[in-house]
């Protein structure tokens, strides 16, 4: 992987994630975004399993609570 397409798919994710705080989630956008399976831990607990089918359902509510948190955006670096 070249530092140009780093840079690309990380610019990508920007996007989404920024679009996403809006409350405008495109679920084809997240499906290229991540791996088709995931683990995720929080102080919750771990969730583990098929990203559209688990992760997909809860994304929408994740990034309500991160606007309410007066999120801005988020910048990567690489």
């Amino acid at each position: 992987m070249t530092k140009d397409t780093l840079e690309k798919f990380f610019q990508r994710y920007e996007r989404f994630f920024m679009q996403s705080l809006s409350g405008e989630i495109d679920g084809d956008e997240m499906s290229e975004l991540y791996a088709p399976e995931f683990i995720a831990a929080s102080p919750i607990g771990v969730l583990a399993g098929k990203m559209m089918l688990v992760f997909g359902k809860h994304y929408p509510t994740a990034m309500s609570s991160i606007a309410k948190l007066e999120r801005k955006g988020c910048v990567f670096e690489v």
